[in-house]
């Protein structure tokens, strides 16, 4: 089924229920759906850190996961 034909489809069931709790909840899925899409804009520091997280991953500098927790367990018992 095409776009059109979805969106046809979508407006024909809107337009004949008069349930408030399905049309409520429809808009509801609507409206995070179409901002869940939204770009975040990134402050110099920020894309720094991240820059920063990059070279690092690049060098190898980092943990497993097994690794911090085990790190996180010997921080814990001091």
């Amino acid at each position: 089924m095409s776009t059109i034909e979805l969106k046809q489809r979508l407006i024909e069931k809107i337009q004949v229920t008069d349930d408030n709790d399905i049309l409520n909840g429809l808009l509801k899925l609507l409206e995070f759906e179409l901002n869940a899409t939204v770009t975040y804009k990134l402050n110099a520091h920020q894309k720094e850190s991240i820059a920063i997280s990059r070279e690092q991953i690049t060098k190898g500098e980092v943990y497993t996961e097994d690794e911090v927790n085990k790190l996180t367990d010997e921080w814990l018992k001091e």
